[in-house]
């Protein structure tokens, strides 16, 4: 991107937080699922009749994420992990933590259904595990070392 193009940290315009969307067969099910097991919080919560549609946002520190049910929806047939990449489109969703370990263990003591045990790619520098939700939308909880390190923008300044 060119600098006339560049957003800048600066700009109000720059993104603060990443959002996901995943739309799901029983938004209050879903909503009950991420509230009870991972600790997210309901926002906002609304109805869209003219649309057979419901939206719900949760909130978890500066993690968001929106629920949407749609009457009518269709399921994606998407394989587990390590072949969820096999389907396009948005494969999981992504929590990065500080320890992968601790992470483990905090799933565990919630009864979260771990669906590919914890991998460490050395050369990626990332250790990730996943987990479904009640509907099956892949979560994936990973620690990278590069989170750590600034920026190519940080360091051309």
């Amino acid at each position: 991107m060119s600098p006339e193009h560049d957003l800048g940290q600066d700009s109000n315009a720059f993104p603060r937080l990443l959002s996901a969307c995943i739309s799901v067969a029983d938004v209050k099910q879903c909503v009950q699922w991420y509230v009870g097991r991972l600790g997210f919080e309901v926002v906002r919560w609304r109805e869209f009749t003219e649309y057979a549609a419901c939206v719900a946002y949760l909130r978890c520190g500066d993690l968001v994420l929106e629920l949407v049910e749609t009457a009518g929806s269709v399921a994606v047939s998407r394989p587990g992990p390590p072949r969820h990449g096999s389907v396009r489109g948005i494969s999981q969703i992504t929590f990065y933590v500080v320890n992968i370990g601790d992470a483990r263990s905090w799933a565990k003591e919630r009864g979260l259904t771990v669906v590919m045990e914890t991998v460490t790619v050395s050369d990626l520098g990332v250790s990730s595990f996943f987990i479904e939700d009640i509907e099956g939308n892949l979560i994936e909880f990973s620690c990278a070392d590069w989170l750590s390190l600034p920026s190519a923008k940080e360091n051309s300044s």
